[in-house]
């Protein structure tokens, strides 16, 4: 070089024509002012020298001396600078386009001035700046060698007298390395920031996502104007930093947009570098201020709605409530309203909690006085009855714990107050609402807005319990609408929307419940009980719940009707007993309590209704008679009956029984007649028969399936010999002779019975059984309507009858009749009709039952018996 540094003891290179007898020259120096330095031969081009170490700052010529004398007519100057002295450089880290401006500190950087300085970054250089004797910068250049994440570390040196022409260090020995290292690495790159919005106050740890994050020293961030703040390191994706107060970000007079100020967010690995990056910006907003909370405290199961008032509530993101260690999205309500649920006690850490507001999930409100209390939550253990009228207003009885006077009862969601009695019990009464299951739940009136979530496992509920609203019962009509204050009766109600439920009831004067049986949705029956002090006269009849206390507690419909009290009459006898069958005279039928309105009285074995009619007249039928009669009452122990002409019958006996009634004969329903049922043994006769050949008819059985709106689906018959297939309820005779013989019969013969005279829609076929030995027991053959469906979900009747029985050979003796549990007595086999009916009245029937003589069935009809043969058939 042309110039070094003093003190350096530098290889100077002196190129020219040298002869090749310098080689062996002892004596050849070089001469640098007045010192004389030893000459190392490298060849006829090239000598070199060392610079001596006591040379002070200044020019000096360089010559080449042997024997003293000099051997050069042009002498070459350099100059001796004053030393150069590197401390420290920074950074030494930059990303791989290059760009980074490095900061040399040292001493002696003004000595050479003039000269060419350099840095080094391995073997490439860039121009020095000096900026002071003991500060000098420069530009790292791009390093093309870094690939993808990996670092490229170089050596960082100062040289003077670069050679930039061919770029080679090496030709160049002033070079000053103290063990200095640049690092290349890839550009920082930001793909998302959370969370992006924080109050003006600063202090946000933000979390910045992004790729080439590297765990260096000086990492840093920066928002806005403000200097860079140091960044914490996580991983290579993901550094945290801290946000400064919003005045340092932003110029003074910079305006603010829909309640926000927007940030952009650099990163540096080196806290110099800091380029364009998308996806980095940080919104500020003005700090939010609560004025109120209300309620301050809440049940300990939580879900209390906490209201908050305050100033500066952005209106561009939800906000977060604290209540403790527990954080919990709120409601914006308005700009100056926020609404919180409270998270249950167990989990926040304590009875009285610290309370904040976020707007970022992070940055809470630091105001010390806002807390939150915690109170022992109701609880409830039973609920009765658990079922009630849409139209709501019953009163439902609660029992559990931690009751208080301040309580509400909530249906639904719907609040409403509380009776309480004691802190275990309490009634609710429900307001009106939609047919449906709600959740029944008790809370203070503090937190009268609470709703309980309901449990994914399970439909039981947090602190409640499962209430349901039945349908509106219409009750369309009652019958009979009286009876016996001794009670015993049974009342048949007709309607709609009845439930089934175990505990349902009828109430007969509002306070007396007795058992309901569910028939259908449309039909429910009960046993009249005793009257009150057995007084006769008009009492309501409503629906309700077995189990409470009043009617206001249990009542399921607020439709009642009118069930009139009858004192029972007492008759001794009927004066004369025998008439001539044209007819004439009266009869006297002697007894007492004949002036109540309605009645049934026992006579003789018999019951004969007696009613007065709304003109005040009674009316006398005799049995065999179509004609009526009407009757005078003479006291209340005594009345008289005109006889009418017998209607010309032929009967073993010719008996006639007289019924007296009260209602217009034109609208008579029928009078019931009913015989008491005849201590005999309870056991079914089953008949049987010879199976002499194929024509043999053991049984006749009638399928019959009714109900009182169109029906659809199918069937099926099961008898332990196995179950048929599905039947339609309108099967062909065909279909269900191929069904039932290929599953319980081998062989029978099927009648589809048509015109039965019912009201109620009907399907009916009379099947005949080949010869089966023994017969069959009608409890053996079951059918199940399962599968059929109805309008109105009405009730479905599947009846299996034994019609007839028949035999090819003679049959004698008694047979029985025989309905669930209860047994006629003994039957002549060639009973007359009295007979069977009398049998029928004995099972408890409660209509009208009239019975006919049927001829023999001729030939071709489902017996398929010739003339002549034995038999007896009754309609």
């Amino acid at each position: 070089p042309k110039c070094v540094p003093e003190q350096s003891n530098i290889p100077l290179i002196l190129q020219g024509n040298f002869t090749s007898d310098l080689h062996f020259d002892a004596s050849l120096f070089c001469q640098i002012g007045s010192a004389l330095s030893p000459v190392s031969w490298v060849d006829t081009g090239y000598l070199v020298c060392i610079t001596p170490t006591d040379l002070l700052p200044g020019a000096y010529f360089v010559g080449l001396t042997s024997g003293g004398h000099e051997l050069l007519t042009n002498l070459q100057r350099i100059d001796v600078r004053k030393g150069i002295n590197i401390v420290e450089a920074f950074p030494l880290f930059g990303p791989s386009q290059g760009n980074t401006r490095v900061i040399v500190s040292g001493e002696g950087f003004h000595a050479v001035q003039s000269s060419r300085l350099v840095c080094l970054f391995g073997d490439i250089a860039t121009w020095a700046n000096i900026l002071s004797d003991t500060t000098l910068e420069c530009l790292s250049p791009q390093r093309i060698a870094v690939i993808h994440e990996k670092v490229d570390i170089v050596p960082f040196k100062l040289a003077l007298d670069f050679p930039h022409e061919t770029g080679d260090a090496a030709e160049t020995t002033d070079v000053l390395d103290i063990g200095l290292f640049f690092q290349y690495y890839e550009e920082e790159n930001i793909v998302n920031i959370k969370p992006p919005y924080g109050p003006d106050r600063g202090g946000t740890i933000i979390y910045v996502e992004g790729n080439n994050f590297r765990d260096l020293p000086y990492i840093s961030c920066k928002l806005g104007s403000a200097p860079p703040r140091p960044a914490i390191f996580v991983n290579s994706t993901q550094i945290r930093c801290p946000t400064p107060i919003a005045s340092d970000v932003f110029l003074s007079g910079e305006l603010k947009f829909g309640g926000l100020r927007k940030a952009a967010v650099k990163v540096s690995n080196n806290g110099v570098d800091f380029g364009y990056q998308m996806h980095s910006s940080f919104h500020y907003y003005s700090e939010p201020m609560i004025t109120s909370l209300s309620p301050f405290q809440g049940s300990e199961r939580g879900g209390t709605v906490v209201i908050l008032r305050g100033q500066n509530f952005p209106n561009f993101v939800s906000p977060f409530c604290q209540f403790g260690n527990v954080t919990i999205r709120g409601n914006l309500i308005s700009d100056d309203k926020i609404s919180c649920k409270s998270p249950a006690m167990t989990s926040v850490g304590g009875r009285t909690v610290q309370f904040g507001l976020s707007f970022n999930g992070f940055d809470f409100s630091d105001q010390p006085n806002l807390s939150f209390s915690y109170f022992t939550a109701p609880i409830i253990h039973s609920v009765f009855p658990p079922y009630g009228p849409s139209l709501g207003g019953n009163d439902v009885f609660i029992r559990g714990e931690n009751f208080s006077d301040d309580m509400m009862c909530s249906f639904g969601g719907l609040d409403i107050a509380a009776k309480y009695i004691s802190p275990t019990e309490a009634v609710c009464v429900p307001p009106n609402q939609v047919p449906g299951v709600v959740t029944l739940d008790v809370r203070k009136r503090s937190e009268a807005n609470v709703q309980l979530e309901t449990t994914a496992s399970s439909n039981e509920q947090a602190n409640g319990a499962l209430y349901t609203y039945l349908p509106e019962i219409l009750i369309k009509e009652i019958r009979p609408v009286h009876g016996s204050i001794l009670g015993g009766s049974v009342v048949s109600i007709v309607g709609f929307f009845f439930p089934n439920i175990k505990d349902l009831c009828c109430v007969f004067d509002d306070d007396i419940f007795v058992p309901a049986v569910w028939h259908s949705t449309n039909f429910i029956s009960c046993v009249v009980p005793v009257a009150k002090n057995e007084s006769p006269g008009p009492v309501s009849l409503s629906i309700g719940v077995m189990g409470v206390q009043s009617l206001s507690q249990g009542i399921l419909s607020y439709q009642s009707f009118q069930f009139i009290y009858t004192v029972v009459p007492a008759v001794y006898g009927v004066h004369p007993s025998r008439g001539l069958s044209r007819g004439g005279g009266v009869v006297t039928i002697s007894g007492e309590n004949f002036n109540e309105l309605s009645f049934n009285l026992p006579y003789e074995g018999k019951a004969v209704k007696f009613s007065r009619s709304k003109h005040g007249n009674i009316f006398c039928r005799f049995q065999h008679s179509n004609n009526f009669t009407v009757a005078s009452l003479l006291s209340s122990s005594a009345l008289i009956c005109p006889v009418p002409p017998a209607t010309p019958r032929s009967f073993e006996r010719d008996v006639q029984e007289v019924s007296i009634f009260g209602q217009e004969p034109g609208t008579v329903h029928g009078v019931e007649i009913l015989s008491p049922s005849s201590p005999l043994s309870a056991y079914r006769i089953v008949v049987t028969t010879n199976c002499l050949g194929p024509e043999d008819r053991a049984q006749v059985i009638r399928v019959i399936l009714s109900s009182e709106t169109a029906m659809k689906g199918t069937f099926v018959l099961s008898h332990p010999r196995g179950t048929t297939l599905p039947i339609p309820i309108d099967a062909s005779e065909e279909d269900m002779k191929e069904i039932i013989e290929s599953t319980i019969f081998n062989e029978v013969t099927i009648s589809r019975v048509e015109n039965l005279p019912t009201v109620r829609v009907f399907h009916a076929w009379d099947i005949a059984l080949h010869c089966v030995v023994g017969g069959i027991d009608l409890a053996d053959l079951v059918c199940n309507s399962n599968g059929i469906t109805t309008f109105w979900d009405n009730q479905i009747d599947c009846i299996i009858l034994q019609q007839q029985s028949t035999s090819s050979t003679a049959l004698g003796g008694y047979f029985q009749l025989s309905r669930g549990d209860e047994i006629s007595h003994s039957i002549p086999f060639n009973a007359n009709p009295r007979d069977i009916r009398e049998a029928l009245e004995s099972l408890s029937y409660s209509s009208v039952i009239a019975v006919d003589q049927m001829p023999w069935p001729e030939r071709g009809q489902i017996t398929e018996t010739s003339q002549g043969e034995h038999g007896y058939a009754w309609l």
